[in-house]
C-alpha cells in the first residue's frame, strides 16, 4: 500500500525542537498510526550539574513529589492566577544558546488542553507595572489559542464598544529549561497530575493505548504518578525514567 505523509508533530508540541515524530496515513486508524517506534536519545554526555540548579525549580516539596512522580526530575514553581482556566506564572531560567549563559524569564505557564506552554513572555507588562491588570484581565476573559499565541479576551456589551483583546507570544530565544535532560514536570492546580512540560519519559510509542483520535494534536505527555499519558488521554502501559 501506498504511504501519504499525514503530519509532523514534535515530541513536546513546540516548533523550536529537533526531535520529530513523522505520521504516515495508511488507511487505518490512527492509533495503530501511533504504533509506530519512536526513538528518545540516550544521555551520552556528563550531566552538567547547573541543570539541576534553577530558582524555577521546586525545593521544599521537591522530595515529596518525586515520591508521588516518580518519573519527574525537577518539579517548576507556578503561582496559579485563575486555577479554573489553569493559567499561572512563573520566574524561572533557561538557556538560550549552546554555552552554560541563562537567562531569568518571568512567563505565562498555560496547561491548555491541546497545547500546553510555559514560555509566555510577560517581561513587557513587568518592566511597564502592567503585572496585577493582566493578572485580572486574564480572570474576566476568555481563552483563545491560534499560531503559538494566546489570547485573552474580554467582551463589551453594546454595539459601540469593541471587545478588548491582549495576545501573549512565547519567550523568542527560549531553547531549554535543562538541556531535555530532566522530566521538568508542571502541576496540574489540583496537583493529582503532572505535565511533563520538557525531557519527557523514554517509551515505546508502541505502549499507547486508548487513544482517542479527535484529541490528538498537540502531542505532550502528563502523568498522574501511576501512569503516563499521551495529550492525557492515550495511556502509556510502559513507562520508564529517562538515563
Amino acid at each position: 500500500m501506498k504511504l501519504k505523509r499525514l503530519f509532523v508533530w514534535t515530541l513536546d508540541g513546540r516548533s523550536n525542537r529537533s526531535k520529530s515524530l513523522t505520521i504516515f496515513w495508511s488507511g487505518t486508524l490512527l492509533v495503530q498510526l501511533l504504533a509506530a517506534s519512536y526513538v528518545v536519545a540516550e544521555e551520552t554526555t556528563p550531566l552538567n550539574p547547573s541543570v539541576l540548579r534553577n530558582i524555577g525549580f521546586e525545593s521544599t516539596q521537591s522530595a515529596n513529589l518525586k515520591k508521588k512522580f516518580p518519573v519527574c526530575d525537577a518539579f517548576l514553581k507556578v503561582t496559579w492566577i485563575d486555577r479554573q482556566k489553569k493559567i499561572g506564572y512563573s520566574s524561572y531560567e533557561y538557556f538560550y544558546d549552546d554555552t552554560d549563559a541563562r537567562k531569568i524569564a518571568l512567563a505565562l505557564v498555560d496547561i491548555d488542553e491541546y497545547f500546553p506552554d510555559f514560555t509566555y513572555d510577560l517581561a513587557g507588562y513587568k518592566k511597564d507595572g502592567r503585572l496585577e491588570e493582566i493578572f485580572s484581565f486574564i480572570r474576566r476573559g476568555k481563552v483563545y489559542f491560534a499560531d503559538s499565541t494566546l489570547s485573552i479576551v474580554l467582551a463589551k456589551k453594546g454595539p459601540k464598544h469593541s471587545d478588548i483583546k491582549e495576545d501573549f507570544l512565547p519567550i523568542e530565544d527560549f531553547s531549554t529549561l535543562a538541556r531535555d535532560k530532566l522530566n521538568v514536570c508542571i502541576a496540574y492546580p489540583n496537583g493529582k497530575r503532572m505535565w511533563i512540560a520538557e525531557g519527557k519519559p523514554k517509551v515505546d510509542a508502541s505502549a499507547v493505548e486508548k487513544c482517542e483520535p479527535s484529541r490528538v494534536g498537540g502531542f505532550y505527555f502528563t502523568t498522574d504518578g501511576k501512569d503516563i499519558f499521551l495529550n492525557n488521554v492515550c495511556k502509556v502501559t510502559k513507562p520508564e525514567k529517562r538515563p
